[in-house]
């Protein structure tokens, strides 16, 4: 895995995230917002939390340092405070990637999941998960939203990439 490329797949990642923010997120009305839609992680609102959290473990971990637990339901109620706090560590998020070049990416980033085992990895993996992580839960929100009457959209790398020209 090269800089490059990790860098390209971040970029799209906070890009879409932003997008979804924008053209998604602030669209809905707070009830649809705080809807729980009985999937994943339940409403809207508990997904994102979900995705800021799980993006702050995984760079942690990437850090080779262990991670401290967030964010709870309570501590982000409003989407202004959530959204201030995904564009914080997705900024760390950038930087971090932002400073390795490939050794630093293929280094050794293990970590004791959550069951207490002992997880070999290497950087450009969590980082890899940083970024497929935030597209599923995008898809769970799209669909959570297109039930709801709420917008959707097209969310492939390609339509990225070339700026809906593919």
């Amino acid at each position: 895995m090269t800089p490059d490329i990790i860098r390209t797949l971040l970029d799209y990642h906070y890009g879409e995230q932003q997008k979804v923010w924008q053209d998604c997120v602030l669209q809905l009305d707070e009830a649809q917002y705080l809807q729980d839609s009985g999937y994943s992680h339940g409403s809207i609102h508990e997904t994102l939390l979900h995705v800021l959290n799980g993006e702050w473990t995984w760079l942690e971990r990437a850090r080779g340092r262990p991670p401290v637990p967030r964010f709870g339901a309570g501590d982000l109620p409003g989407r202004a405070e959530l959204g201030e706090k995904l564009d914080e560590v997705g900024a760390e998020v950038r930087a971090f990637a932002g400073g390795l070049d490939e050794a630093g990416l293929a280094a050794p980033a293990p970590y004791l999941s959550h069951a207490g085992e002992s997880i070999d990895n290497r950087v450009w993996h969590i980082l890899l998960h940083i970024a497929n992580h935030g597209l599923i839960h995008r898809a769970e929100i799209m669909a959570m939203s297109a039930r709801m009457g709420g917008p959707s959209f097209d969310l492939s790398l390609m339509r990225w990439l070339y700026k809906g020209r593919y």
